[in-house]
């Protein structure tokens, strides 16, 4: 399903908006679908696993979905990223 993705990394003030996205429900987790040429695929895999903050969906809406990621991986032309709920308050300020 296509969704609203947003990704800020912790501590930075900028959500950045992800395009061609695919998002699928597995259990309390989201995976997260992006093309593997797409400029955050490249930072997110050239950096290292960050603090990256997940919002999904419309932004104040009730029921937008908050996660953090939790680890990715290549598949074909596709990084899948795999993202757990936040679970506190300290996890959705970053």
């Amino acid at each position: 399903m296509n969704e609203l993705v947003q990704v800020r990394q912790s501590g930075t003030g900028e959500w950045l908006t992800l395009d061609d996205t695919t998002v699928t429900t597995h259990g309390d987790r989201r995976h997260v679908s992006i093309p593997a040429a797409s400029a955050f695929a490249s930072r997110l895999t050239a950096a290292g696993l960050r603090r990256y903050l997940v919002t999904i969906g419309e932004p104040g809406q009730p029921d937008t979905w908050h996660g953090l990621i939790h680890t990715w991986s290549h598949n074909d032309q596709r990084l899948i990223i795999d993202v757990r709920p936040a679970a506190t308050i300290e996890d959705l300020q970053g």
